[in-house]
């Protein structure tokens, strides 16, 4: 898992705390991490306004491949 992804040897606890509780305030299980563990390297702050802007288009059941892809999505014309 970390040669994959190199950006968490680089983590604190302290960040992947942050991380966990923003994505279990909306609604994400914490294995989500061990699935998608590239969600570590997004700023809790940035995940969480990914989310509310995901909402705010009209996407619904937001996962975590649409908080990984939020630019591309954002680049659509039509959403949701």
């Amino acid at each position: 898992m970390l040669l994959k992804n190199p950006v968490l040897n680089k983590l604190d606890t302290a960040r992947i705390k942050n991380v966990i509780e923003v994505l279990y305030k909306h609604g994400f299980r914490r294995e989500v991490l061990i699935e998608e563990p590239s969600l570590c390297s997004i700023l809790p702050v940035t995940l969480n306004f990914r989310f509310q802007v995901l909402q705010e288009c009209g996407v619904d059941n937001i996962t975590a491949s649409h908080l990984l892809s939020h630019l591309t999505i954002m680049k659509h014309k039509t959403i949701g």
